[in-house]
């Protein structure tokens, strides 16, 4: 009877240790994932996770501060919830992505971050409208769905052709402040073992919420673009867009200590 409660003892403690090592790697993967938001803050269409379910989060923001009105009518703006671009790499690995920033080189178009090339054609639409359309794509229900950044990977999607808006991107759905501070939560749990990683947060969210010029980011958290690239084209930029173009270049200056950030 002794051998078979040692042994039913044994189990337990197996069992136990698996579930507290799962939901450590859980956790440690859901923290990773908030510093790949935080990285990839300054990437248009960019979807960051849920902060309190771990989950990828499609919500868009809708309104004109959803986007940011640029010069270029090779940059695109897709106005349904789910709907993605389709690029393929050099290598001819297909990714959906929400980042309509394109350049035209001959009759192809090109992400301006990477060498991606658009794999659907862009026509005019009929009548007076400057909008554009395209073949747009949207996850199933039941499509497995792997996040690269602001490229994604899904199993299964069907194709709408749909109206595209030039002179628009859209902005990502990540709030930088926010994050930070979840991090924070978490690296306080680990003091001793985490100490460089906290203190980076901590200088990042000094810098963030003291500094009076990102008033506008502890409101909103958005980054800064070049404001040479990104100039006021028309009576669509208002207030908002105008504080995006000039709120912090925190993250550009962080980009070495963001990628410290990162836990085994």
């Amino acid at each position: 009877m002794n051998y078979y409660r040692k042994r039913a003892g044994i189990i337990v403690f197996i069992l136990f240790y698996f579930f507290a090592a799962c939901v450590y790697a859980n956790s440690n993967d859901f923290y990773n994932s908030l510093v790949e938001d935080l990285e990839n803050s300054c990437s248009y269409g960019y979807k960051g996770i849920n902060l309190e379910t771990g989950k990828i989060d499609f919500t868009n923001y809708t309104g004109p501060d959803g986007y940011i009105v640029t010069a270029s009518d090779t940059d695109f703006y897709i106005q349904s919830n789910m709907g993605f671009f389709k690029v393929k790499n050099n290598t001819g690995e297909v990714f959906y992505t929400r980042n309509g920033e394109f350049v035209k080189r001959g009759n192809e178009y090109y992400l301006v971050s990477g060498n991606y090339k658009l794999e659907t054609a862009v026509e005019s639409c009929s009548g007076d409208s400057n909008n554009k359309r395209t073949l747009i794509f949207h996850p199933t229900e039941d499509s497995k769905i792997v996040r690269h950044g602001f490229l994604f990977t899904f199993s299964e999607v069907k194709s709408v052709e749909e109206e595209i808006i030039p002179n628009r991107l859209e902005l990502p759905n990540t709030d930088s402040i926010m994050i930070l501070l979840k991090m924070k939560s978490f690296l306080s749990g680990e003091l001793t073992k985490y100490s460089t990683q906290l203190e980076i947060v901590d200088r990042m969210l000094d810098v963030l919420i003291s500094d009076k010029m990102h008033e506008y980011y502890i409101r909103r958290s958005y980054c800064q673009f070049d404001l040479e690239k990104y100039r006021l084209v028309n009576e669509q930029t208002n207030l908002e867009q105008l504080q995006f173009i000039y709120c912090t270049n925190w993250a550009r200056s962080f980009r070495k200590y963001i990628k410290k950030l990162y836990i085994n």
